[in-house]
This record gives C-alpha cells, structure tokens and sequence, in this order.
C-alpha cells in the first residue's frame, strides 16, 4: 500500500462483503423457516386425511368426536373435531359434516388446517 487510498478502497471492500455476507445469511435464515413451516403444515394436511379417511370407513352410528380426535397419533398437532347435521338439496338420506381443525402445539402462528367431510347414512 502506497498511500491512504488503498486503505480507504480496502475498507469499502471489506463493508460491501459485510453487506452481501449479511444479506445471503438471511436469505438462508428465511429459506430455512419457510421449509419447516412447510413441513409442519404438510403433517397437519396428512393428520386430517388421516383422520377423513378413518371417518370414511367408520358406519354412520358409529361416529363421535371423541372416536375421530383419538386417532391422532402425531403428538406435534392438536385436533378438534365437531360434528353437526347437514341438510343437502335433493338428498333424502341424513348427513353429518365433519370439520376437523388440525393446528401445530405450542405456536400459534403455526400449521392451522381446516379440512371438512359429509357423511351420509347408506342404511
């Protein structure tokens, strides 16, 4: 280095490899959290199929709240199931909705899944 030039070039290399460096970082950070919340709702989406397709093959006089939010095994995801009447047009036959809301324990802005089945008494 001849003069005070060079180090003053030296610095402001050095600041702009600090700014990228910082900005990769937390583009990383934000891939990262954006993988594991995926994640989380990809579990919560397969809890409630699972949870569908138990009530699926279950008879109609068969199914409870208490039954449906047993089969949850996954112990990351809380499960509220709720079963109510369910008039459709031009059906004579009687028919439950099943809502089944899965969320994430213990983070409230986490995987919040709502999925919904009609069950129809074939009796």
């Amino acid at each position: 280095m001849n003069d005070y030039s060079d180090l003053l070039f030296l610095i402001g290399a050095i600041a702009i490899y600090a700014l990228l460096v910082t900005n990769t970082n937390q583009t990383m950070l934000q891939n990262d959290r954006m993988l594991v919340t995926t994640e989380m709702e990809y579990g919560a989406v397969s809890v409630a199929q699972n949870i569908v397709e138990e009530a699926r093959w279950m008879k109609y006089g068969e199914i409870s709240e208490s039954k449906l939010e047993s089969i949850n095994t996954n112990t990351n995801y809380d499960v509220k199931v709720e079963i109510n009447p369910e008039n459709l047009p031009g059906s004579d036959k009687s028919n439950r909705k099943i809502d089944i809301t899965v969320t994430e324990k213990g983070n409230s802005k986490g995987a919040n899944v709502t999925m919904s089945y009609i069950k129809t008494d074939r009796d």
